[in-house]
């Protein structure tokens, strides 16, 4: 996979190594975020595999976006700078005033969550509804997260159109090189300035295939995902901040025989309250609470009993921009609970992680 990204990142600069037609400065543009971060795990024995009592770590994500020329731009971001770990590559080109392609590897168009900025989270890290995409057993990493293909985008205000078509080989992507071809699209609203609506569709499966004797049977799923967002200004020193996503993950398989298939869900829900202070140091303060839930694709036995698995999270954490508004502290909890009293957590029906986690966007 690096070599794919690679070989798309230099084919880029060699197509457009002709064109340039802007100046040092737009082409040297780099944006992107750091963190450095301290938690302290809440049980002995983690069930999500995270690091067992105190933990320091941190994270550059750092992305290359120049401005090629009048008519294009091209981005290169790496998410493990050390392990050169390439997130997005992709060309972007305006081919009119409200319509551009972009192709290469991007984020899918599906789960609000996942596609925004990271610089931008109330919390040091993303949704639980979203968080991990890369592994092969994610419900949301079926229909979202990264991939390869080519995506149109529409924008006529006040709504904007994307539309990709993607073969499943991106990085952290579920499909199979050969068999899933994905057609995602989104929809999204913008009644006023504060206030974004929206809503994605994102339709998978696999053809008919014939192996020797044996046949696999063709089928095909659906994931849907509707989300609203609101930054409304409160005061002129206070803005209340929502967010709100609920997706439905179709099971990815035909019916079996003998067994019930169990569509996954997922629902996040944050609010928050941005303070604007008048300091030298203590620029803004903002306490948000985020609430997830996740009821994750399954399969049982028609004679068995429904399993309970599903999860609830909840983030509470305060942010303290210092010196500028690009420096930020985190301050937060978060305290997983589940369903099953019997999950391998330690012998406790939840437990909170605490961090401390400082971000600074560039």
């Amino acid at each position: 996979m690096k070599r794919t990204l690679l070989v798309l990142a230099l084919f880029a600069l060699v197509a457009f190594a002709g064109n340039f037609a802007t100046g040092g400065a737009e082409l040297a543009k780099f944006k992107g975020y750091g963190m450095f971060r301290w938690t302290s795990f809440g049980s002995e024995v983690d069930p999500v595999d995270a690091a067992i009592g105190n933990e320091f770590g941190g994270k550059v994500w750092m992305a290359w976006v120049p401005k090629l020329n009048d008519y294009a731009d091209l981005c290169i971001s790496m998410t493990d700078v050390a392990a050169i770990e390439f997130d997005q590559v992709y060309l972007n080109m305006k081919l009119t005033d409200c319509i551009s392609l972009t192709g290469g590897q991007i984020k899918l168009p599906f789960g609000y969550g996942y596609t925004r900025s990271g610089g931008s989270m109330l919390f040091a890290d993303r949704t639980s509804t979203v968080s991990g995409s890369g592994s092969p057993t994610s419900d949301f990493g079926i229909y979202g997260g990264l991939d390869i293909g080519a995506q149109v985008t529409g924008n006529w205000a006040p709504v904007t159109v994307d539309i990709m078509f993607s073969n499943g080989t991106g990085a952290r992507a579920q499909a199979d090189t050969t068999i899933n071809k994905q057609l995602t699209a989104r929809l999204a609203v913008e009644p006023t300035e504060w206030l974004t609506v929206g809503g994605s569709v994102a339709m998978i499966g696999q053809p008919e295939l014939i192996e020797d004797a044996d046949t696999t049977e063709s089928w095909s799923s659906n994931g849907i995902d509707v989300f609203a967002v609101a930054n409304y200004p409160v005061s002129p020193t206070g803005t209340f901040n929502f967010v709100g996503e609920y997706m439905m993950l179709g099971t990815p398989s035909n019916d079996v025989d003998g067994f019930v298939l169990h569509d996954g869900a997922r629902m996040s829900v944050m609010g928050g309250y941005d303070i604007k202070l008048d300091g030298n140091v203590v620029l803004a303060v903002q306490p948000a609470v985020r609430f997830d839930t996740i009821d994750p694709i399954a399969a049982w036995a028609d004679d068995a009993d429904e399993p309970e698995d599903n999860e609830t999270i909840i983030d509470f954490c305060v942010g303290i921009d210092l010196f500028t508004n690009l420096n930020t502290l985190q301050l937060g909890m978060r305290n997983y609970s589940w369903e099953n009293d019997d999950v391998d957590n330690g012998g406790t029906e939840s437990y909170s992680d605490m961090y401390v986690n400082w971000r600074m966007n560039f």
